[in-house]
């Protein structure tokens, strides 16, 4: 079932295998959010999210060129995303901290199905607005 909501929820894939990147746009549009851009590698994602924006950045860690460890930490620096959630086919701790030290919001071990995507994506969301209506409070004082 599709929630109303989701539509407006705008998603950037970044991810360099091209059949891993068409799965996941698909689990993303039957689960009602627009995907407004993709990527296969980090300088792109980065160019794509200061463009654009989106709600979620879902970020593969193992890419060409930048890889995405180092544009999610560039990504989130310049807030051009709300949020970030990272993919990765391995679950080293080493992974972990470091998703942890640059402020991702999230950390999906591949294979990914929709089971999984969509509530890290509704909690990455939530968290991510929780933020910014904190911040926006902290402004008024």
């Amino acid at each position: 079932m599709k929630e109303k909501g989701r539509k407006k929820v705008g998603v950037v894939i970044v991810e360099d295998e091209p059949i891993t990147r068409m799965d996941l746009k698909e689990m993303l549009m039957e689960a009602g959010y627009k995907v407004i851009g993709e990527a296969s590698e980090g300088f792109d994602a980065i160019e794509i999210c200061t463009k654009e924006h989106p709600d979620v950045v879902l970020l593969d860690i193992n890419m060409p060129l930048l890889d995405g460890l180092s544009a999610a930490k560039v990504i989130i620096e310049e807030k051009s995303a709300d949020t970030v959630i990272l993919l990765t086919a391995y679950s080293d701790q080493e992974f972990i901290n470091c998703a942890k030290t640059i402020g991702a919001s999230g950390f999906i071990v591949k294979p990914i199905d929709e089971k999984e995507l969509v509530p890290s994506i509704e909690i990455a969301l939530a968290k991510s607005r929780k933020i910014q209506q904190i911040n926006r409070l902290r402004k008024l004082y």
